[in-house]
């Protein structure tokens, strides 16, 4: 689904470009170390995670100045426009609710092995 306000796009699914990381695979830290290793400002983005209002789990892929729940920076040799994010859902309100049980059960199971020690 896309969808167009204010001048910003918002596509919903897999980010279309190879991410360029650092040489040991990881992000880059911050947009400096992006642009320190050769690349425009228009080619870096910033990868941050957002919770949807369901619980669901949210990669959003946009413009490189965005520094709030802010996971790393990546580059790619395609140049972005500044006002187009790419949200790609990597865990939905059912998986997210499912592993709040689990850990929930897992909890409760070390407090009662605890306490029977």
């Amino acid at each position: 689904m896309k969808t167009t306000t204010m001048k910003t796009t918002t596509i919903e699914g897999d980010f279309p470009f190879e991410e360029i990381r650092r040489p040991d695979g990881d992000y880059f830290q911050d947009w400096q170390e992006a642009k320190d290793a050769g690349y425009d400002d228009d080619q870096i983005w910033s990868v941050t995670t957002a919770e949807g209002d369901d619980g669901s789990e949210w990669s959003i892929t946009g413009p490189p100045h965005h520094f709030i729940n802010h996971i790393g920076h990546i580059a790619t040799l395609e140049r972005h426009d500044n006002n187009t994010y790419y949200e790609e859902c990597w865990r939905t309100a059912e998986e997210a609710a499912e592993d709040e049980v689990f850990f929930a059960l897992e909890a409760e199971k070390n407090l009662e092995n605890s306490l029977n020690e």
